[in-house]
């Protein structure tokens, strides 16, 4: 028990949360989570460590309770995976019924790089019904999957507030701390203020359908560039909008308020602005889209936008506009210093004569509030495999899932979005709509384009979503 628990187990270990998730079992179209489900949400005044990031977990259960419950209740097993596969011992069976504790298996979220507050938003089901007495474990570790260790660890008794967010002080791991009962004191003694803290939430109302806008940017340098042969131009990272793509955005724009103008009562528009958050691709063009199409929005107004890696474009080994080149506060002025330079530009060569693109204008966009997430460390990768690209969409959609509100809109890129139809476009709709659903996979939507689509959330199995 313990802070030096975390990351040694050696039978089925540090287990990635999305392999828990696919092997969940709720049941179908719940109000109600019927498992342990758990939001990580970010850490705050982490120490100061080299190496990349990732917070690491598991729960505490005495196996006395565990017995009791399992012989009151027969017929409901305490998890949703077979028998007693899901908690991990050096023991055998019969020697786990005669120890004090058992222990779920570790879970553990993607890794960041090493920041003072590092942002997951990385939701798990640890497929485990909650029993009196039960105790939260989590830790900042550090370094590889294989081998990770513990920086600071808390532990927390349940049950716990659902739907709130808890904030759980982390103790350093030098510190003698013995047994389960040490750390609960020291953690519960901790100034939350000023400790390392972990912010999470126990999850119990679920979503059965959220409706998510996605909109792709308009065109950038490398669309251009691909679409003259200049081969050149497309060894840059983070390409930025044209004078067409920033048109092109503008001009969405301009057609959501015309509808309004003219059909202020339509029941799809009146959904659009009703958006409950605004998500963006760290991206240049993406990010910059977002703002010229959507600074007008009620939402953006009011809540700003989000940044989210994951919404990024998918990465292959040549694919350089899919690379950023900052994060944090430096995406937003890097946005707006290309903005301002490629108007410039376009008006002192008279190539494209934007006179209708008010300076102003753009300076007043950029003063959008922005949320940067999960993107004030690096969020970009240096190449996505297949199976990257799968766990990236289930985490993403997960954190739809996950996150409040009920409608959402997005602004990203065309791989994406076509991998997105590729690996989750329900069947049914596919047979229904053959030529759109083959479109939807196999061709890139329309610059500054938009698609709505509506995500059922059945089971917590994303291959069934």
């Amino acid at each position: 028990v313990g802070p030096g628990r975390i990351g040694k187990d050696k039978v089925g270990g540090n287990k990635p949360s999305h392999k828990l998730r696919k092997k969940s079992n709720f049941p179908s179209l719940t109000d109600e989570a019927s498992t342990i489900i758990i939001q990580i949400q970010k850490v705050e005044r982490a120490p100061k460590i080299k190496g990349m990031l990732a917070i690491e977990g598991y729960i505490e259960r005495e196996s006395e309770a565990l017995m009791a419950h399992s012989m009151r209740d027969r017929q409901r097993p305490v998890r949703s995976n077979r028998d007693l596969n899901l908690f991990l011992s050096h023991a055998t069976l019969s020697q786990k019924q005669k120890m004090k504790t058992v222990d779920s298996h570790v879970f553990r979220t993607p890794r960041r790089q090493p920041s003072a507050n590092p942002v997951w938003n990385y939701t798990v089901d640890l497929q485990m019904e909650f029993i009196e007495g039960d105790i939260l474990h989590l830790a900042l570790t550090k370094g590889s999957e294989k081998d990770s260790k513990p920086i600071a660890a808390g532990a927390i008794e349940m049950p716990l507030e659902t739907d709130e967010v808890i904030c759980l002080p982390l103790c350093q791991v030098n510190k003698r701390l013995h047994t389960t009962k040490d750390l609960l004191k020291e953690c519960k003694n901790s100034d939350k203020n000023k400790a390392c803290c972990v912010s999470f939430k126990i999850l119990k109302n679920l979503k059965k359908r959220s409706r998510v806008y996605f909109v792709r940017h308009g065109e950038s340098k490398w669309n251009q560039a691909r679409r003259e042969k200049n081969y050149r131009k497309l060894i840059h990272f983070d390409h930025v909008l044209t004078i067409d793509g920033i048109r092109q955005s503008l001009g969405l724009s301009k057609f959501w308020k015309d509808i309004l103008e003219q059909k202020p009562d339509d029941a799809e528009l009146r959904r659009f602005l009703s958006a409950d958050r605004i998500l963006s691709s760290p991206l240049s063009r993406a990010l910059q889209t977002c703002l010229l199409a959507l600074a007008d929005h009620p939402t953006a107004k009011s809540r700003g936008i989000t940044l989210c890696r994951d919404l990024r474009e998918v990465k292959s080994l040549g694919g350089f506009d899919a690379k950023g080149k900052v994060y944090g506060p430096a995406i937003m002025e890097r946005v707006e210093l290309k903005l301002m330079k490629k108007i410039k530009e376009a008006r002192a060569n008279n190539s494209s004569s934007p006179e209708e693109i008010d300076l102003k204008m753009i300076e007043k966009v950029c003063k959008t509030k922005i949320d940067y997430n999960d993107t004030n460390t690096q969020w970009w990768v240096f190449k996505d495999s297949k199976s990257d690209v799968k766990t990236r969409l289930e985490d993403f959609l997960s954190y739809i899932r996950y996150c409040d509100g009920d409608t959402f809109i997005c602004v990203g890129h065309s791989m994406f979005l076509k991998a997105l139809f590729t690996h989750f476009l329900s069947p049914k709709w596919a047979d229904e709509n053959p030529e759109v659903a083959q479109n939807l996979k196999t061709e890139k939507l329309t610059n500054a384009g938009c698609v709505a689509v509506d995500l059922a959330f059945e089971t917590s199995n994303p291959d069934a979503w």
